[in-house]
């Protein structure tokens, strides 16, 4: 749901105005199978209250402990309060913990926790080991299905709707930190920063964002002083990893011809020419990388995409290695050990690089995923698996590996010739 800015606190605070959303956010919503992990949850208040706000706490599923049965958000703007909950140190599984205003009974928020290895409990929930896996790296999830019409007063999006934000459904975020994508220009005074609309597909019910080289959506984040000296040195609302930290993208698009260009997602600094992005390169999918000085560095999917085919594409940067994946399936590999550049904000739909934006890919976006980290290539899979599962699809998994086995060719060679190649060279290595 649309989280107000941190001004909207002290404004209602100053004129005495009983006005305020609840949020929970966890440091962490994930631990291994079979081990007690205790998960902070912080409750906090975007506005004002005058008197404070108590929340009753509840295992709703699962075996886990809270520490408190109820909490209060004390009085004040912006305030907030922390609990506990522990997953339980038997088995694989996901719990959710319920939140309700004692006053009423409103339920606030359910928030999940899972404790489970995501690759093994994919055999038997794929969309739960998506979710997992997500929690695990504390990954980002922006989907076409959670659009809104305004970032501050709008409403979920229906078809043909403009688009102007996306909340982050998935992890990563802090109190003070938020990952919601939005967009801000006005088309009324520039027709060609026009906004993407949303649509559905008929027969999966997927739900999309149409770009059609559009101005798209922006997760801003600053660095202290950024425009001064020392601009990289202390965070305000950092960006979730750099140009050289472990970090994997995955989205989910279709395109309509092999002539469009542009990019699907970006981790960048709006200042500079650094970035991680996801793009189409006439109607090739590609993980491009790109230093400050723009020196770039591309990884393609062989061929083009299938027109109008929906689509999971993924992408990972960790170890001085680079890959990108089709489906679930590898498609190429590199080494690449990028510069510690910074990142300062992401980007849908389109790019931003170096004080000016530049072109989407024109295509329909269904859904993104980024995250820190380096997880598996079955890792890889499992949230390749969830985000096309999210959206009615399904990917085939990719073939395992079968080791080869070499015959022993001394059952059908005649024995009496064997003495004499002792002491030759073989030219075949195998034999």
């Amino acid at each position: 749901k649309p989280v107000p800015p941190l001004a909207f606190g002290p404004y209602h605070k100053a004129a005495n105005r009983l006005k305020y959303t609840i949020f929970a956010v966890a440091d962490k919503n994930w631990g291994p199978a079979a081990t007690a992990t205790v998960c902070t949850v912080t409750l906090y208040i975007r506005g004002y209250t005058p008197a404070p706000i108590t929340v009753n706490l509840a295992v709703a599923t699962g075996t886990g402990v809270l520490s408190h049965a109820s909490r209060d958000i004390p009085t004040g703007a912006n305030t907030s309060v922390t609990f506990t909950y522990t997953t339980a140190a038997v088995g694989s599984e996901k719990a959710t913990v319920t939140m309700t205003l004692a006053s009423s009974g409103v339920l606030i928020d359910t928030m999940p926790f899972y404790s489970m290895d995501p690759v093994a409990y994919s055999a038997t929930d794929e969309t739960i080991a998506g979710e997992a896996c997500l929690a695990k790296y504390n990954a980002m999830e922006w989907l076409a299905a959670n659009a809104y019409t305004d970032y501050l007063n709008g409403r979920a999006c229906n078809v043909n709707d403009t688009v102007r934000a996306i909340w982050n459904s998935g992890y990563g975020e802090n109190k003070d930190n938020i990952f919601g994508m939005k967009a801000w220009i006005n088309p009324q005074y520039d027709a060609s920063h026009s906004l993407p609309t949303w649509g559905t597909n008929p027969t999966t019910g997927a739900k999309y964002l149409s770009f059609n080289y559009n101005w798209g959506l922006w997760c801003m984040k600053r660095y202290a002083n950024q425009n001064g000296p020392n601009t990289e040195n202390t965070c305000v609302t950092p960006a979730p990893y750099d140009l050289n930290s472990n970090h994997f993208h995955v989205v989910a698009l279709t395109i309509p011809n092999v002539v469009n260009s542009g990019t699907v997602f970006q981790a960048n600094h709006e200042m500079g020419w650094q970035r991680s992005e996801i793009r189409i390169e006439a109607g090739q999918a590609r993980f491009r990388m790109a230093d400050s000085a723009n020196t770039t560095t591309d990884l393609a999917v062989a061929g083009t995409l299938d027109l109008n085919t929906f689509t999971v594409i993924g992408a990972r940067s960790a170890g001085g290695n680079r890959v990108v994946r089709k489906n679930g399936v590898l498609a190429a590999s590199g080494a690449y050990a990028p510069p510690a550049d910074k990142f300062t904000s992401m980007t849908i739909g389109f790019a931003y690089n170096a004080y000016y934006p530049y072109q989407g890919f024109a295509g329909q976006f269904f859904g993104a995923i980024t995250g820190a980290g380096n997880p598996s290539d079955a890792e890889m899979y499992v949230m390749e698996q969830y985000l096309a599962l999210k959206h009615g699809e399904t990917l085939t998994p990719p073939p395992a590996e079968v080791p080869e086995t070499i015959p022993d060719l001394t059952a059908w060679m005649d024995p009496s010739y064997l003495p004499s190649l002792q002491n030759e060279v073989c030219c075949d290595d195998e034999l």
